[in-house]
């Protein structure tokens, strides 16, 4: 079997819940051998640090919160595309958090719908709108092509507020934008009483009531095509950092079981003809591995498979809500009051990054908690 010869780890570093008592065995391995590259970067940056790894690998430079992944992954040369991701805007007394469409379990008929509704909107500000999928959408037309603004990954199951400020700092003397948010906003009161969102509740579903839109900009067809580009991103392996400590070690362990070890032993197998790369990425930044054949077969060995079941189950804080679980509703229309371009606005604070943990004795805690 053929694999990509790099592998890129989204959200391979701790969880924002916390920390896991020891850092996962593969982390524990890769301190012994040196980093080929490493990208240190800000966790308030527009663009994650996997997406930063996959342009970086792709030859793109990286203009941070403008990386074109909707017209790159459409092949649309030239385009200026974006995408819009339908997510259900969960709304509290002073900020709004960012479920996303995985959460929400959305038909492939109410994508449609949603779609449907919001296209001749969409038209006359002279923008095309194509459905992907039932999570994705593509938006192709002006002002696409000077947008900067927080990736989904960001801002999923996460408050919005502090992505909004970023975003509207990054994107401020940019007229072209007002219409694209003219346009979300729309989205959000034409969606508040849609029959697919009424079903929905009928369903005890939440509503699909906004949209976020990210990977805008124009690809000039530079560089690998997604069909050629010899690199893979893990993305979907888990909801993201914002979840708790026993989950996404858990689904580390998975992705570990899965992909990791299958992936190395295959490494393996290519022989010394042809390098490997492994990429781990955090909040902040990203570090690069260059595999020979021997390190890739001590690496599969490495990983013990004994390593999620030692990480204790926390108790959820008191208040906490599943994703997906919509909160109580509030009166009156809650996108005027807590829309950021207009209306009341939470200035917040933005929460401090994860401290270090001390050192395990090999350095592999330190590295890894500062991703």
């Amino acid at each position: 079997m053929t694999v990509a010869s790099h592998l890129i780890v989204a959200h391979a570093g701790p969880p924002l819940d916390g920390l896991p008592p020891e850092p996962p065995p593969l982390v524990r391995a890769l301190h012994a051998i040196p980093p080929e590259a490493a990208h240190d970067g800000d966790p308030w940056s527009l663009t994650p640090p996997h997406e930063h790894a996959l342009a970086t690998a792709l030859g793109w430079t990286v203009t941070d919160g403008a990386l074109p992944w909707a017209a790159w992954s459409a092949q649309r040369v030239g385009v200026a595309c974006a995408w819009l991701h339908p997510c259900h805007w969960q709304a509290s007394l002073d900020h709004i958090q960012i479920v996303p469409a995985q959460a929400l379990a959305i038909t492939a008929e109410e994508a449609q719908a949603l779609a449907d509704a919001l296209t001749p909107l969409a038209a006359e500000d002279g923008w095309r709108l194509y459905v992907e999928s039932a999570q994705r959408w593509r938006l192709e037309g002006p002002a696409l092509d000077s947008w900067r603004g927080a990736s989904l990954s960001r801002v999923a199951h996460r408050r919005a507020d502090p992505w909004w400020r970023r975003q509207r700092a990054a994107d401020m003397g940019n007229p072209a934008g007002r219409a694209l948010l003219r346009l979300l906003n729309e989205a959000q009161m034409l969606y508040d009483r849609h029959p697919v969102n009424t079903a929905r509740a009928a369903r005890g579903l939440p509503a699909v009531n906004g949209l976020w839109l990210d990977g805008a900009g124009v690809w000039p067809g530079d560089g690998p095509t997604p069909a050629n580009a010899d690199v893979a991103l893990m993305e979907g392996w888990t909801d993201g950092p914002a979840v708790p400590v026993q989950d996404w070690s858990a689904a580390w362990q998975r992705l570990s079981d899965t992909v990791l070890v299958p992936w190395l032993r295959d490494a393996a197998k290519a022989g010394a003809d042809r390098p490997h790369r492994l990429t781990l990425c955090g909040q902040r930044g990203w570090r690069r591995w260059r595999l020979d054949r021997a390190q890739c077969i001590a690496l599969a060995r490495a990983l013990d498979t004994t390593w999620a079941a030692a990480i204790p189950t926390a108790a959820p804080a008191d208040g906490a809500r599943a994703p997906g679980v919509p909160p109580a509703r509030h009166s009156g229309p809650w996108w005027q009051r807590l829309w950021p371009w207009g209306g009341r606005r939470n200035p917040g604070a933005l929460p401090p990054p994860h401290a270090r943990r001390d050192d395990d004795g090999h350095g592999a805690a330190t590295w890894w908690s500062a991703l």
